[in-house]
C-alpha cells in the first residue's frame, strides 16, 4: 500500500510586536492624521463639520487628538483611513488653491445691491479682541457703515452687540463714528444672524423701519440679507470691502479663504434654510 503523505501544516505568521505596531503603522498613520486635521482646517472643513464647537478643544489639541485616533485606528484592519483622508484632503487642497475650479462658484455667491436711501444702516457684528478692539473684520464692517451714512443714505446706524462674554467696544466704534451725523442705536445680545435679525425686526416694531441696509462681509452678505427679508423688511445688500483676501482671488492664498469662507456659507445657508429661517428661492438672487 503507498504510504500516505500527510499536508504539512502551515504555521499561521507570528504576530508583529507593540514595536513594530508603534514604529511602522502608529507614527505614520499619526503623522498622516495630523496633516489631514491641519489641510482640512485651512480648507474650513472642521469649522463647517462643527469639530472645534463640539470637541471644545484648541487647535493644538485638536491636531493630537486627531492624531492619536489615527493611530490607534492603525492598529485595526481600517487602518489605511488615515491615509486615504490625508490623500483626498491633498487633492482637494491642490484643486482649490492651484485652479480655478470654484472662482465661477465665489462669484456666483457674491450678492451686492446699488446703495440707495433706506432708513436705517445695519452693521452686523463681529469678534472685538480681549481689550474691546473691533476685529479687522468689524473695523472694515463699521467703516463702510459710516460712509453709507455721511454719503446720506440713511439717518439711523444700528449696530449689533455680542453681549455678555464679550468685551465691549462701544469706545471703540463711537471713536471711529466721532464727526459723522448719523444717529447710532446698538440692539442685542445676539449669537448668530438669526438673532441679528430678530433684534433689527424688534427695533422696527418701536421704530419706523422699512427698508435697511445690510453691511457685512462679502461672502457672508448672501445669507444675511435673506436672513432680514424673512422678517418681512426691505433689504439692500451692501457688503463691507473684503480686507483679508481679494475677490475674485489672485493667488493659492485667496482661493483657499475664499474657499473657506464660501463652504463655511454654503453650508449654512442650507442649515438656515432647514429651519424655515430664509426663503430657499433667495438663493437664485
Amino acid at each position: 500500500m503507498p504510504r500516505r503523505v500527510m499536508p504539512a501544516r502551515v504555521s499561521a505568521p507570528p504576530e508583529p510586536s507593540l514595536r513594530v505596531v508603534i514604529v511602522q503603522r502608529a507614527l505614520p498613520a499619526a503623522s498622516a492624521g495630523a496633516l489631514a486635521f491641519v489641510v482640512a482646517d485651512r480648507l474650513g472643513l472642521v469649522t463647517l463639520l462643527g469639530l472645534r464647537r463640539l470637541l471644545d478643544l484648541e487647535d493644538a489639541w485638536l491636531v493630537f487628538a486627531f492624531a492619536i485616533v489615527s493611530g490607534a485606528i492603525a492598529a485595526t484592519r481600517a487602518r489605511a483611513l488615515p491615509w486615504i483622508a490625508f490623500a483626498a484632503l491633498g487633492v482637494l487642497y491642490v484643486l482649490v488653491a492651484f485652479t480655478p475650479l470654484f472662482d465661477a462658484q465665489y462669484d456666483a455667491w457674491l450678492l451686492r445691491d446699488a446703495p440707495r436711501a433706506a432708513d436705517a444702516i445695519v452693521v452686523l457684528s463681529s469678534d472685538v479682541t480681549s481689550e474691546g478692539r473691533l476685529s479687522s473684520n468689524g473695523l472694515s464692517r463699521l467703516v463702510a457703515g459710516l460712509a453709507l451714512a455721511r454719503d446720506g443714505h440713511a439717518p439711523l446706524l444700528v449696530r449689533t452687540d455680542l453681549g455678555a462674554g464679550h468685551a465691549d467696544d462701544t469706545g471703540d466704534a463711537l471713536e471711529i463714528a466721532e464727526g459723522t451725523s448719523v444717529e447710532v442705536v446698538r440692539v442685542g445680545p445676539v449669537a448668530s444672524t438669526r438673532d441679528e435679525a430678530l433684534r433689527v425686526d424688534e427695533l422696527a416694531a418701536a421704530r419706523p423701519l422699512r427698508r435697511v441696509i445690510v453691511v457685512t462681509d462679502a461672502m457672508h452678505e448672501r445669507r444675511a440679507a435673506a436672513t432680514f427679508r424673512a422678517m418681512g423688511l426691505e433689504v439692500i445688500a451692501v457688503p463691507a470691502p473684503e480686507r483679508d483676501f481679494s475677490l475674485p482671488p489672485r493667488d493659492p492664498d485667496d482661493r483657499v479663504r475664499a474657499f473657506e469662507e464660501w463652504i463655511t456659507e454654503r453650508a449654512a445657508w442650507t442649515l438656515y434654510a432647514m429651519r424655515g429661517w430664509i426663503d430657499e428661492g433667495d438663493q437664485a438672487r
